[in-house]
């Protein structure tokens, strides 16, 4: 049965919206991107949703590009960059095509964690999330969502987590939520995750932390003085209302998906 469903994924094109969308940034990750797209296909057609699946690249120098094409899949869509922009560039213009209720967010390096993807949803659906973020929690007894409230914890939580080099990019939006945020995003770099958690909470949608299993780290290296300058931009792009004019723009064009 669960063969028969994934064969059908793979063969016929969603009619209407996608009840989930799932956006999985790479770059040169030929070598592992079959596996990645095949977990996530198996596991997500266990729900019996409508969904489909973006691979977003970020300029890869392998066959990536091609290796995903290839798959000829109904709904599994690739999203070409024309030049290395960084990572965050790559996620903005996956999340912005998005057509699902829900848009998932996850890191090749997190597809391990697509078994919870039934959790975020439930989040989202029944506790009035508008964000739900996988975070990994080591502390003792730490089990359940609980929700973000403070700009400052969004800075020390990034800030640690990025030193522990053991961070989720696993999270989950509704779909009002992620075309908002990440239209208003303006850093390319790593630290765009700091930045849409920030403005999260700037605009007043409720986000919920959940503990996820221990994830493999992205390989990227820590870059402490690129971190603490994003850091500062996001404030000043605060405090000189660059913010604010994106997110009203978006409201104002009454349209979700726009490439930029």
């Amino acid at each position: 049965m669960l063969h028969a469903t994934y064969s059908r994924w793979k063969q016929q094109a969603v009619q209407g919206t996608p009840f989930l969308s799932i956006v999985v940034p790479v770059h040169n990750q030929a070598a592992d991107i079959l596996s990645a797209i095949d977990a996530i296909g198996i596991h997500v057609s266990k729900l019996g949703i409508d969904w489909e699946l973006i691979v977003t690249d970020n300029s890869s120098r392998d066959r990536t590009v091609s290796v995903v094409e290839s798959l000829d899949f109904a709904n599994l869509y690739v999203l070409k960059a024309t030049r290395n922009s960084g990572k965050g560039s790559a996620v903005r213009r996956g999340i912005l095509a998005a057509r699902g209720n829900y848009v998932l967010l996850c890191g090749a390096e997190d597809v391990t964690l697509i078994e919870q993807v039934g959790h975020f949803l439930h989040t989202l659906q029944n506790e009035g999330a508008d964000v739900a973020v996988g975070f990994q929690d080591t502390s003792a007894g730490a089990a359940s969502p609980h929700q973000l409230s403070s700009m400052r914890a969004i800075a020390s939580h990034g800030l640690q987590i990025k030193s522990q080099g053991a961070r989720s990019g696993f999270r989950m939006y509704t779909r009002r939520a992620a075309h908002h945020l990440h239209y208003a995003q303006v850093i390319n770099t790593s630290s765009f995750d700091l930045e849409i958690l920030y403005l999260a909470l700037k605009v007043g949608y409720k986000i919920h932390e959940i503990p996820v299993s221990r994830v493999k780290a992205d390989g990227s290296k820590l870059d402490t003085r690129q971190l603490l300058r994003d850091v500062f931009k996001i404030k000043l792009n605060d405090i000189q209302g660059v913010y604010n004019q994106r997110l009203n723009a978006h409201v104002n064009r009454g349209q979700a998906n726009v490439l930029l």
